[in-house]
């Protein structure tokens, strides 16, 4: 499930535009190699999805399906992040936005 069909998710979502999928673009998200190759490096899962995909164990029943979306003439690169169904009663949004930062962060070369 994406982060816009979790629950209460309406009033997160700039934030976790600006501080999730912003940043995973501007950082290990700039290109698709460099996505894959730190993917790789933290033991991502391939997925087939978008132009690169990976799914990341942040806890071991808590996956995070990081996509890379490429863009084009007309659109940016882009990024989406899925979550599991139950997600929303698993934790607050609150705390999968910081999750999602957590994971951004560690991709992008940051300790846990």
């Amino acid at each position: 499930m994406g982060f816009a069909r979790i629950p209460d998710a309406i009033g997160y979502a700039r934030p976790y535009d600006g501080r999730v999928i912003q940043r995973f673009l501007h950082t290990a998200g700039r290109t698709e190699e460099g996505f894959r190759d730190v993917a790789r490096e933290l033991l991502g899962v391939p997925v087939g999805a978008g132009d690169a995909a990976y799914r990341f164990y942040v806890f071991p029943t808590f996956p995070v399906t990081v996509i890379w979306h490429a863009g084009d003439e007309e659109l940016p690169p882009g990024a989406t992040m899925l979550y599991t169904a139950d997600a929303h009663k698993r934790s607050n949004v609150e705390d999968v936005v910081v999750l999602s930062e957590l994971l951004v962060g560690k991709l992008s070369g940051k300790k846990w």
